[in-house]
């Protein structure tokens, strides 16, 4: 007699899935992996209490990343981030535009020099946007980790 058991996913494919999907929601996991919700969500609340897996509150959304502790501590400093109008617009254009200046930045989002200056002097201190300088000239990007979780962010 034939064995007709299904295989089922366990804790170990939702971490993968998780670690090749950062910023996906448990119904990504729902449907991309067949599980029920019961299930998946006890394997997510089980991973969580492991440490495995992060989570970040995105308004109504939980995003679960892989739990290296860079991750967390980016999407820790994120979070605060989207309180501010001005943070969120900065990080959006940064985003769409890597290596953006500091002028072009001012110019896009209507902002005085000094205001954006402080604030991304903030995104850097919380190891969110890197700058290069070169002379006068400021370039913008977006540390690895930043991007990874905002890319999967819709602001």
């Amino acid at each position: 007699m034939a064995d007709t058991r299904v295989a089922t996913p366990t804790k170990s494919d939702v971490v993968k899935y998780v670690i090749e999907h950062p910023s996906c929601i448990p119904a990504d996991i729902y449907n991309k992996l067949g599980l029920n919700r019961g299930t998946a969500r006890y394997h997510i609340r089980t991973l969580i209490n492991e440490g495995k897996i992060a989570t970040f509150r995105d308004g109504k959304f939980l995003r679960l990343f892989h739990n290296s502790s860079d991750y967390q501590k980016v999407a820790d400093a994120i979070s605060p981030c989207f309180k501010s109008i001005n943070k969120k617009r900065i990080l959006r254009c940064i985003l769409d535009s890597s290596g953006i200046t500091m002028d072009e930045l001012s110019k896009k989002i209507n902002l005085r020099k000094i205001a954006i200056s402080r604030l991304v002097n903030y995104l850097v201190d919380k190891r969110i946007v890197s700058l290069e300088k070169d002379g006068k000239r400021i370039t913008l990007f977006l540390t690895a980790d930043a991007e990874k979780i905002l890319q999967g962010l819709d602001f």
